[in-house]
């Protein structure tokens, strides 16, 4: 397959080896040239090696003699080296114009190469990435877009990316002169025309169908950005010692992202690496920008081959990375595909029956809203049929892609507007995406089908040409995502299932990964600024949930005792009923531990905010973190708990997370007591600890009493102390002088249990939202201390 889609590299080859092309820089029509052969058919020109004094000279049976040093050793015409294998030319040859220069070869390990050579009178250098196996390689010079040609091939040096010992022989190198091709390069049938920028990496720019009859639609394709169009973009790593990551505009951190097209300063990625153009075809090689910088290059070459069909455009590509780093599972987009906002709802099938016209499992989606609340839609595990198409309902016209062996689709509408104009902002956005990792040096190598029409017509030219590839790459050495079924309970969310890590989606600063050592499903925080996923009930529950048959969410969880964090705080947006998507005020919220250990949070959800459909659950798993802290989920569960409890046992260590804030206090657990020790930090200050009950759903009409277990050392700095009890319920927000309860502690070394009442007092009704305890109103010392034992409303 990938031998297909070099088909130019190989054409020069055999052109090369005929004697067709000279190594003076002969110049070809490459318009003309329209074979793809499958195979090389010539044989390979017989070298001659002679060593000297610690260099060689080479000469073939092509006229083609080159000078090599800086190697190990040499097996008949194989060198051995590591680092700085030079060839150069000292019967010299290369001293016409060229803007290309190709390679036959043959090495056991990938290859930086570098040129030097002559350009507008300077001596300049360019590199490329070769491939490690026997191929021909053809690269274009760095200035290649702008119109200029290079001259005097002075040198070429080989270094193994991987930094060993490697083997290579140079059968062939060549100079020439190709066409420059316009910026925005076009090819058309009676059907398509088609268009890429090859400024922007020869990504997909112009999609037209000559068929649609719809009134000012031609280009469909969004071309906002280069971050738009329809092109290859794959996640890699966050950091690795040597990569540092980048930034999205909006300042979010941002992984390792060749992007097609360039940057997100909107820099297009003009290292046009190989270009051929036929009648109903275009090929593409070139280097990536790595989006979250200004001007950064990547180390990722993609390839793209674009051939006009009848009924369709087929696109066969390959992303390779040469950066030798270990990346991430992660989702990718096979590929980004970002349309005029023309299109307003997404059809797919997601059926049990594919491919014989079942019509039950075809899905509708038309209220999707932007990026915070992209849409995730699962394939089951048996169905082939993953397609989507993106259809204006009014014209029923739709615009369609095809890629096989994808997990599943991502889809958005940003700033839906039905606009036609490709060069605005709103736009209409999927991706075919699975989990896979980009591995160093070896491509993924997929194919996919773009064509439009009514949704029927569309997807019965994929049902035609189903088995067109099989896209094994996707799939070949990676986790296969896929759910097991089409669908879960999602009352009884298992996350020590590998596959069910799948079903998270909406992440924000958030790596979600399956970690087989802890059994347990791993949330890694990318920066510490709200870190969030999305449970979509709409998308993957087995049923319909209601919210009035469930109170109560729990998850067993594990924080490890190295994360930075201390605001280890857990929200819950609740989205039920008219409540579509994370809303503020509708949510609960509780404290986590950080001990190392496995613990079951409970949160209550209050009727207020919690009832009607169920549609997500957006899990705030952290309030705020640190880079790279970590929280494991083993379960996710809504149930019905018929009674709920208001008691605080703090006799336990990690319970001291139940103080969701403190102010100038040190809260530990004191194993020698067993108690939770609280201490001031400052000399007669306002010093404070507070509980959140809002989560627990609590009426204060039901509970008018707090009783507190508590014990003071008598070698404290006073006798006695007095404490208040400020408390928030119903509709009230914060704290007030007026609302509040008061009681005295005794400080004797001995355990006491404090009674105060809230009955009566203003603004004790409704339900119970927190209470700020002042344990030491008044006079204290940092010396000073309390143990609490329980804190319990009655």
């Amino acid at each position: 397959m990938r031998k297909a889609i070099k088909f130019m590299a190989l054409l020069l080859a055999c052109l090369t080896l005929s004697g067709l092309v000279g190594c003076g820089g002969d110049e070809i029509d490459t318009e003309q040239s329209t074979a793809v052969p499958e195979e090389e058919t010539v044989g390979l020109p017989e070298l001659t090696v002679t060593e000297g004094d610690g260099e060689a000279m080479v000469t073939t049976t092509q006229n083609f003699t080159y000078l090599a040093k800086n190697y190990s050793s040499v097996d008949g015409n194989a060198f051995t080296f590591n680092q700085g294998l030079e060839i150069t030319f000292p019967e010299g040859g290369f001293e016409a114009e060229f803007n290309r220069v190709n390679f036959l070869y043959a090495a056991d390990a990938p290859m930086k190469v570098y040129i030097t050579y002559t350009l507008d009178g300077e001596q300049t250098e360019d590199y490329f990435f070769m491939d490690a196996f026997k191929t021909s390689f053809s690269g274009l010079i760095t200035a290649y877009l702008d119109g200029k040609r290079g001259a005097k091939l002075e040198k070429v040096v080989f270094n193994t990316c991987e930094k060993i010992d490697a083997t290579l022989t140079l059968y062939s190198l060549n100079t020439e002169t190709i066409p420059l091709y316009d910026d925005d390069l076009f090819i058309e049938n009676d059907r398509f025309k088609f268009g890429v920028r090859l400024s922007w990496g020869g990504a997909v720019t112009y999609y037209e169908d000559k068929n649609d009859g719809i009134e000012r639609l031609e280009n469909m394709v969004n071309i906002h950005d280069t971050g738009r169009l329809i092109q290859q973009s794959f996640y890699g790593t966050y950091s690795n010692g040597e990569y540092v990551s980048g930034t999205q505009s909006s300042g979010a951190i941002w992984p390792y992202n060749p992007v097609q097209g360039g940057d997100k300063k909107n820099n297009g990625s003009e290292r046009l690496i190989n270009i051929a153009v036929g009648e109903d075809y275009i090929y593409i090689l070139s280097q990536a920008l790595d989006w979250g910088f200004d001007e950064n290059i990547s180390f990722c070459y993609y390839e793209n081959t674009y051939t006009l069909h009848d009924e369709y455009v087929k696109v066969d590509n390959v992303a390779t990375d040469y950066s030798g780093w270990k990346h991430r599972v992660g989702g990718q987009e096979i590929p980004a595909v970002y349309l005029v906002s023309f299109f307003d709802t997404l059809c797919y099938y997601n059926g049990t029956k594919p491919w014989t016209g079942d019509t039950e499992g075809l899905k509708y989606v038309d209220n999707l809203g932007g990026w915070d609340e992209s849409g995730s839609y699962y394939f089951g595990r048996e169905n082939t049929e993953v397609w989507a198409t993106w259809i204006n309902t009014k014209n029923n016209f739709g615009f369609g892609i095809y890629c096989p062996n994808v997990d599943k689709l991502i889809a958005i509408r940003h700033q839906y507007s039905g606009t036609t104009n490709p060069w605005g902002n709103p736009t209409t956005y999927v991706a075919p995406s699975s989990s896979i990792t980009m591995q160093a040096y070896k491509p993924i190598v997929y194919s996919y089908l773009l064509t439009s029409g009514t949704p029927d017509y569309v997807r019965g030219v994929f049902a035609e040409n189903k088995d067109f590839t099989d896209n094994a790459s996707l799939s070949e050495d990676k986790q296969d995502q896929r759910v097991s079924l089409d669908k879960v309970d999602m009352t009884d969310m298992d996350f020590t299932k590998e596959q069910m890590s799948g079903i998270i989606c909406g992440k924000n600063n958030t790596e979600v990964s399956y970690n087989a050592e802890m059994q347990a499903t791993q949330f890694r925080l990318i920066e510490g600024q709200d870190p969030y996923v999305s449970f979509d009930f709409g998308v993957n529950s087995d049923r319909v949930l209601s919210a009035d048959d469930y109170n109560t969410v729990e998850f067993e969880y594990m924080i490890p005792t190295d994360t930075k964090s201390e605001k280890l705080t857990t929200y819950l947006f609740l989205s039920s009923g008219d409540i579509k998507k994370a809303t503020e005020g509708y949510t609960v919220h509780t404290s986590l531990i950080k001990d190392g250990e496995y613990h079951t949070a409970r949160l209550y959800l209050p009727d207020d905010k919690w009832s009607g459909e169920i549609h997500k659950i957006r899990f705030d798993f952290f309030y705020w973190g640190e880079a790279g802290d970590l929280l494991f989920l083993k379960s996710f569960r809504l149930t019905n708990q018929q009674e709920i409890a208001a008691v605080n046992d703090l006799t336990a260590k990690g319970s001291e997370a139940i103080f969701a804030s403190v102010k100038e206090t040190t809260v530990v657990f004191d194993d020698a007591e067993g108690a939770v020790k609280i201490m001031p930090t400052v000399s007669n200050g306002d010093v404070n600890v507070e509980l959140i009950f809002s989560n627990l759903a609590l009426s204060a009409n039901t509970y008018k009493n707090m009783e507190i277990e508590y014990m003071i050392p008598a070698s404290n700095s006073n006798s006695s102390y007095s404490t208040l009890f400020y408390y928030c319920a119903g509709e009230m927000k914060g704290y007030t002088g007026s609302c509040y309860a008061a009681g005295k502690l005794v400080a004797d070394g001995e355990y006491h249990t404090l009674t105060v009442s809230f009955d009566g007092k203003e603004g004790w009704s409704g339900q119970i939202g927190k209470i700020r305890f002042d344990y030491f109103e008044g006079k204290s010392e940092p010396s000073d201390v309390i143990y609490i034992k329980s804190i319990k409303l009655k």
